[in-house]
């Protein structure tokens, strides 16, 4: 397919028949991605009225956004929904326009949707995929290297995230049509995220937790544990309170 910066057509995906699915800034070069591949285009002139001000190189051709509101700067990378799941794409700094993907989902794999409309945002050193669609959101902690999976069943009939938005430091985020309670007329809700309540928007947070190595590889003397006691204390940021928590 052609597409166009300014008054200069470009040539993107040698005729692979795939529509532009996102444009993003990123390091030097402007990202070009289409479902199935992703470009680079970069300045080639300093004038615009130079035969060929830009070119376009393959950073992969295999791996695309499908998603074009997943694509987010986090950090030094650049994460989006693909195909094949999660991906961020890393520069190689060490070569000029050499750059390397890195699939950051194995580990969930099995629960990443392939929803076209998802919508991410880097917030609290975090990246925030929602996938309106399947009514869940997915935090990738960065520094941890930790997925957490959220989901959200207070309203009758909640659609999901249409965007994100940061106001003066502040997560916002405006709902799809969704139906707080049930006979009401669907909306459109501007929500913002308080981190000083314990609840979300009414719903009370359940967790759980998964212990392992419970045979404390020793495979052949299995230790089977009778009693656990945790003892929990709120430690927030955001909010004063820090007495221990009941546990049941």
């Amino acid at each position: 397919p052609t597409y166009f910066p300014q008054n200069f057509y470009l040539d993107i995906g040698q005729d692979t028949g795939s529509s532009l699915q996102a444009v993003s800034s990123y390091q030097n070069i402007l990202v070009a991605q289409t479902a199935d591949a992703t470009f680079g285009i970069k300045g080639n002139s300093g004038l615009l009225t130079a035969p060929a001000p830009y070119t376009v190189f393959t950073i992969n051709p295999t791996v695309g956004a499908v998603a074009w509101k997943s694509v987010r700067p986090v950090r030094n990378h650049l994460l989006f929904l693909s195909k094949q799941g999660i991906v961020a794409l890393k520069s190689l700094y060490a070569a000029d326009e050499q750059f390397n993907i890195d699939f950051m989902d194995r580990n969930i794999l099995n629960i990443v949707p392939q929803d076209t409309d998802a919508v991410g945002i880097q917030y609290d050193n975090q990246y925030w995929l929602n996938f309106p669609n399947y009514g869940i959101t997915l935090r990738y902690y960065i520094d941890k290297k930790a997925w957490v999976k959220d989901t959200y069943t207070a309203w009758n009939d909640f659609k999901g995230i249409h965007q994100w938005r940061l106001e003066s430091g502040k997560l916002f985020f405006v709902t799809r049509p969704s139906v707080v309670e049930s006979g009401e007329n669907a909306a459109i809700y501007k929500i913002g995220i308080d981190k000083a309540l314990p609840a979300d928007l009414g719903n009370v947070f359940k967790t759980e937790f998964e212990t392992s190595f419970l045979n404390q590889n020793y495979p052949f003397h299995p230790k089977n544990y009778k009693e656990v006691k945790l003892d929990f204390t709120l430690q927030n940021e955001y909010l004063g309170i820090k007495d221990a928590l009941a546990v049941s």
